[in-house]
């Protein structure tokens, strides 16, 4: 951190410490004591809290889904091949930070940050992955399809870390289990696509 210029210092303070303790446990006082700056300097370059947080939130949604949607555009590549390369991509994202989910879809639901500021909802409807989703099945909106591809992907990142706590799984079992979803869930989606 010391490498670092101060604006760039207390995005990363701000990032670490909205994504473990969320916006409301965060005042700008702790980013400026963590980050070791004057509490002015983080006015001076973001105004106000509400800003720095923004900012960090268009930076976790442009990570969860931007890795994504390069794929999900790509017009020469087939649905099937999509589908694989979606799940191991959002599930290495997600693996990497295991905090990005919660705090994206906790806060988004928290806060009063514009979805359709963050969310890259349009380009998700509009992408070749959608249309290859409804010429597959016609008669069943291509959303089900995408929802279930998020849910089946993320959701576990969500769920399973709380059954180490309960002593269901062990840290290296939940690793193995989401190991092994990334290769099964692409068979899950085109079994529901045939």
């Amino acid at each position: 951190m010391k490498d670092l210029n101060a604006e760039e210092k207390i995005l990363t303070v701000a990032d670490t410490l909205f994504t473990k303790n969320g916006y409301a446990a965060t005042s700008i006082r702790d980013i400026a004591n963590v980050a070791e700056v004057n509490l002015a300097l983080i006015n001076y370059y973001f105004k106000s809290k509400e800003n720095l947080f923004s900012i960090i939130m268009k930076k976790k949604v442009r990570q969860l889904f931007g890795s994504i949607l390069p794929s999900m555009m790509d017009e020469s590549t087939p649905l099937e091949e999509k589908i694989n390369t979606v799940v191991k991509v959002m599930s290495h994202v997600v693996a990497e930070d295991r905090n990005l989910p919660m705090f994206v879809f906790g806060e988004l639901q928290k806060q009063d940050v514009s979805m359709a500021e963050v969310l890259p909802a349009r380009e998700i409807k509009e992408s070749t992955f959608a249309k290859q989703l409804a010429d597959r099945q016609p008669d069943t909106n291509p959303f089900h399809y995408i929802l279930n591809l998020f849910a089946l992907t993320v959701v576990p990142y969500i769920i399973l870390p709380m059954w180490t706590k309960v002593g269901l799984m062990s840290e290296t079992e939940v690793l193995q289990l989401l190991n092994e979803r990334t290769g099964l869930i692409p068979q899950w989606m085109l079994q529901t696509l045939k």
